[in-house]
């Protein structure tokens, strides 16, 4: 896609991710590999 179809479609995607949101972001990913484990 070019940037003009990424940047329409997906707003916001250039912004910074602050080193708590990727945290969380680590910690809910992990959360939900850990339960899928579980299912397996």
């Amino acid at each position: 896609m070019t940037d003009y179809a990424v940047l329409a479609r997906y707003p916001g995607i250039r912004e910074e991710v602050s080193a708590q949101d990727f945290r969380e972001a680590v910690e809910v990913a992990q959360a939900l590999v850990d339960w899928a484990e579980e299912l397996v």
